[in-house]
């Protein structure tokens, strides 16, 4: 028997329909893409008792389907199995984007040849609905139940079309949800981290290292006569400089480490568990590729003023920003000239100037 969408008459049970609010209310709790379609597949393992149930994507590289999440005792037979994009009962889902219900699925053409073979027991019955967000169909969840297990219903596979649907609408929000965050998070020219959430992450490295008592390193860092290079190039090759320098600092850092844009020409970048020869070496990768960049006119030859300090953890962490900063604010005069930056009034002022910025 095969069912491509129940009857508009057949009404759900008061059970099917406890499980829907429970499985509504329990979703609207999850934060993470991840956590949401872990939690809708462990549900169906719970309400419908199959041997395997399968998030099927596309294919990206290759063309046609992928098994990327199973669940079940049989889930490494299938796991990372991939179908042709007319294959089995997720092409027919996915290209139909309609609900498909074998309760004779050993019988079907539609079942995947590959997908029967893998299955150490004969394939029973087959439940598959899309998943979608409302503009597009974006995979299949399939349910498969082998051996001597009952089959599955078409009440079933009600529940199952209602569950997938509230999934991809979670999904897709908290898709948005973070997307916005992220542009909250991000400064808009260079595309790397802004002031805001620098201090956001600031404060949460601090405290990390403060609580397992581990090294953190900060980078401050900005361009030499910046200023002279806008009036003398213009303010959009100046954009156009901040950005490629944005991008070569992401290129030269750990996924742990995080650049941060501070305001006009300064960065920072946070590097969790690394001590100040660590952070020396970072310094020194960075220099030289951005010497390299500028001998393959990549980007304008620029100097960097770099100031970094190391905190080992404890309450020396707390001044990371601080110290960093003054660093920084020493290399900055350091490299003007006596004309310029180390007339007897400046030493005489530098003391204030670096304990107004410790408070």
């Amino acid at each position: 028997m095969t069912q491509t969408h129940p009857s508009p008459s057949q009404v759900a049970s008061s059970e099917e329909i406890d499980k829907l609010i429970k499985f509504t209310c329990e979703l609207v709790q999850v934060k993470s893409l991840d956590k949401a379609l872990h939690f809708f597949l462990g549900k169906t393992m719970e309400f419908f008792s199959p041997t395997l149930t399968s998030l099927v994507l596309p294919n990206k590289e290759e063309g046609g389907f992928i098994y990327r999440l199973v669940i079940g005792e049989a889930a490494p037979l299938i796991t990372n199995l991939r179908l042709s994009p007319e294959e089995g009962v997720v092409g027919w889902v996915f290209n139909h984007e309609s609900p498909l219900f074998l309760s004779e699925a050993e019988l079907d053409p539609r079942v995947s040849p590959q997908l029967s073979q893998r299955l150490a027991t004969p394939l029973k019955s087959v439940l598959g609905v899309p998943l979608r967000i409302p503009t597009k169909t974006i995979g299949v969840i399939e349910l498969l139940k082998t051996g001597a297990q009952e089959p599955f219903t078409s009440a079933q596979l009600n529940l199952l079309e209602a569950m997938a649907d509230l999934t991809g609408l979670m999904v897709e929000r908290i898709y948005l949800q973070n997307k916005l965050q992220q542009q909250a998070n991000l400064d808009p020219l260079t595309q790397v981290y802004n002031r805001s959430y620098f201090e956001e992450v600031l404060s949460r490295e601090i405290a990390r290292s403060q609580r397992y008592n581990l090294p953190l390193a900060l980078i401050l860092l900005d361009i030499k006569e910046f200023k002279k290079i806008n009036e003398d190039y213009g303010h959009q090759a100046g954009d156009n400089l901040l950005k490629k320098l944005a991008h070569l600092l992401r290129q030269q850092i750990r996924k742990v480490d995080s650049v941060f844009r501070l305001g006009g020409d300064e960065f920072a970048i946070l590097l969790p568990h690394t001590n100040e020869e660590g952070a020396r070496l970072v310094q020194q990768r960075l220099e030289q590729a951005l010497a390299e960049a500028s001998n393959q006119n990549k980007i304008l030859p620029i100097k960097l003023t770099i100031g970094l300090h190391s905190a080992s953890g404890g309450e020396e962490a707390g001044d990371l920003f601080a110290q960093a900063d003054i660093n920084l604010f020493q290399k900055r005069y350091k490299d003007l000239s006596p004309l310029e930056g180390q007339d007897e009034l400046q030493q005489l002022l530098l003391p204030f100037f670096e304990e107004a910025i410790k408070k």
